[in-house]
Formats: C-alpha cells, structure tokens, sequence
C-alpha cells in the first residue's frame, strides 16, 4: 500500500468515534474536485514522501495505547473514589 499521508484524528468521518483518515496514493481517477490531486499525478507521487506502513500502523498502535491510558486516568481521577 502507498501511504501518501493520514490525519492523525478526525471526528467527521466517522461519526461519534475518533478515526484516523488515511490517504492512499496512486488513485486512478483524476476527479476535478479531488482535494488530493498530489496523490494522483504520477509525477507529483514522485516528489511527494511514501509513509512507510510500519510507520502508520506503530503510530495507530501507540494511539490506541494512549488513548486507553488516558481514559483510564480520568476515569481513575474522576469516579474511583465513588465506587471504593
């Protein structure tokens, strides 16, 4: 897979949940309203930096991680005192 680019957090695309957006490069439609054209044009994927996978998906994986410890911290700030 050719990652042309991701946005780390988004709350449009996937409603009530946080998602992350990724952007793949090499589409081959060549729509004029794509918001992505660099992604598209061959000679522009050629000057635009490849995320590598391992990149993207260590970057979900410690995202995953920290989302769940800070949840667990404010639950712990929060309510753990009512049910002790």
């Amino acid at each position: 897979m050719l990652i042309g680019g991701f946005q780390k957090s988004t709350l449009i695309d996937y409603p009530r949940k946080i998602a992350t957006t990724i952007f793949t490069s090499g589409c081959n439609f060549n729509c004029p309203f794509c918001h992505n054209p660099e992604l598209v044009d061959a000679k522009q994927i050629k000057e635009h930096p490849i995320i590598e996978e391992e990149v993207f998906f260590n970057f979900l994986k410690f995202t995953k991680r920290s989302f769940r410890w800070s949840l667990y911290n404010w639950w712990r700030t929060n309510y753990s005192a009512r049910f002790n």
